[in-house]
C-alpha cells in the first residue's frame, strides 16, 4: 500500500493535484446508516489519509455511485447522498 501510494503521488506531482480513491475503500453502513471504511486497506481512517495527501499539497477525492451499489458492489449512495457528503466533508474531501 505505501509503494502504491508513493507512486500514485509521485504521478500526481508531475502529471495532477488530485490523489483519487478507487472503488473498494467502502465495505457496509453502520447501524446510523454510515458509510464504513476497509479499515484493513485504510488502517489509520480517511480523515487521516485527507490529512497527509493535504500536507502534500494535493486534494484528495472520494470514488462513490449514484446507485445502491458501486461497480466493485460495495455500498453507493443512493438515498444517503447527504448524509455521504456530510461525512466525506469531515474526513477532508475536497473534489
Amino acid at each position: 500500500m505505501k509503494r502504491t501510494l508513493l507512486f500514485s503521488l509521485i504521478y500526481l506531482t508531475i502529471f495532477a493535484t488530485t490523489l483519487p480513491t478507487l472503488d473498494s475503500w467502502q465495505v457496509s453502513r453502520d447501524e446510523q446508516g454510515n458509510i464504513v471504511i476497509d479499515a484493513k486497506k485504510f488502517p489509520n481512517g480517511m480523515k487521516a489519509l485527507a490529512d497527509y495527501v493535504h500536507s502534500v499539497g494535493l486534494k484528495f477525492g472520494l470514488y462513490s455511485d449514484a446507485g445502491t451499489k458501486t461497480c466493485a458492489g460495495r455500498p453507493g449512495s443512493r438515498g444517503y447522498e447527504l448524509q455521504d457528503a456530510r461525512q466525506y466533508a469531515a474526513w477532508g474531501w475536497t473534489t
